[in-house]
């Protein structure tokens, strides 16, 4: 699932929830929070009857197309509530995963294109511990586009060393 698949879901799905209320007032906060907990809720019972057959208990079935169906309920409304209040799903699942990375200590980031890199970048970052100030963190960036590109920089922050590579590989693409 990419960016273009979350704006097409995000355009289509208020137009389908503006055809579906048929002129009627939209539904508020409420009503879409509701919604997503129910579907959620579904999820789980799949997920539960699931585990029931893996242990070969008595009672209900599901299938993992259950699942996938439920998932997808999950991902509509999640986009309704978020676009009720402007928020951009891809964005905020980044800088939330990226924050935990960090948090953390593990290199993983995600949508390097929500840190001011060039669309296409990947990057990884932390403490260096290679240089003379243990302290000072890195970044290392590569770009693709228009032709591949590495880079490498410290800082005191490791925001300061994402913002940097950032700068740096967007300077390759003027």
């Amino acid at each position: 699932m990419n960016g273009d698949f979350l704006a097409t879901l995000r355009r289509v799905n208020g137009e389908r929830l503006a055809a579906w209320c048929e002129g009627g007032p939209l539904p508020d906060a409420t009503f879409h929070a509701m919604e997503l907990g129910g579907e959620v809720g579904e999820v789980l019972n799949v997920v539960k009857k699931l585990e029931r057959e893996a242990k070969g208990w008595r009672g209900s079935r599901a299938t993992v197309a259950d699942l996938t169906e439920e998932l997808g309920d999950v991902l509509i409304c999640l986009d309704k509530l978020a676009a009720l209040y402007g928020i951009d799903l891809a964005a905020a699942a980044a800088a939330k995963f990226n924050a935990t990375s960090d948090k953390v200590g593990l290199p993983h980031r995600l949508s390097a294109a929500a840190e001011g890199f060039p669309a296409g970048a990947m990057y990884r970052s932390g403490h260096d511990g290679t240089g003379p100030d243990p302290s000072q963190f890195f970044c290392e960036a590569v770009s693709d586009a228009p032709e591949c590109r590495r880079v490498r920089t410290v800082a005191g922050t490791e925001a300061q060393a994402r913002a940097q590579a950032a700068a740096r590989l967007r300077e390759g693409d003027e």
